[in-house]
């Protein structure tokens, strides 16, 4: 007879998850990511992975709790404020970091743009291409959650939220 469990745990170790507990009451299994601290890529990693370098002038669209957390990690970049476009926003400070209305893009003369939201990069991506275009602008429009691959955004996600939250 089939044992279920063990069938499980061969399933999850190749998908690099583990079988870590069982919940009697919810009657589930609780299952996490392996840890893999020598292949964890930092956030900081995946900008340079998708050309950002610590000397660009790196603008972050999303004044948000996923900035909040980025900015722990990308500290040590030229990161000269963040982009959001509610108002009540605009003139305030997040980590240490000026928040500017989406219209002072130019200005403040980026040379990369990180539009780190889930819900409304693809939206922001456009607007900024639009701006971009009809300024001429010389600056890279980095979707996090479409420009690289599904386990990279996977990997920075549970790096800055931890385990079992979803991204929505």
């Amino acid at each position: 007879m089939p044992n279920l469990e063990n069938d499980l745990d061969k399933i999850l170790n190749n998908m690099e998850l583990e079988f870590t507990g069982r919940n009697e009451s919810a009657q589930c299994y609780q299952i996490t990511r392996k840890s893999t601290k020598n292949k964890e890529k930092e956030p900081e990693d995946i900008l340079a992975i998708l050309g950002v370098h610590k000397k660009d002038r790196l603008l972050i669209y999303g004044a948000g709790e996923f900035a909040q957390k980025l900015l722990l990690f990308i500290d040590n970049y030229n990161i000269v404020g963040l982009l959001d476009s509610k108002e009540n926003k605009w003139n305030t400070l997040l980590n240490g970091y000026r928040i500017y209305p989406p219209g002072e893009i130019l200005k403040l003369e980026p040379e990369a743009v990180l539009v780190g939201s889930v819900i409304y990069g693809k939206e922001i991506v456009k607007m900024l291409g639009d701006i971009k275009s009809a300024a001429n602008a010389d600056f890279q429009i980095i979707n996090l959650f479409e420009d690289i691959d599904d386990e990279t955004a996977g990997t920075i996600w549970i790096r800055l939220y931890g385990e079992g939250v979803g991204m929505e």
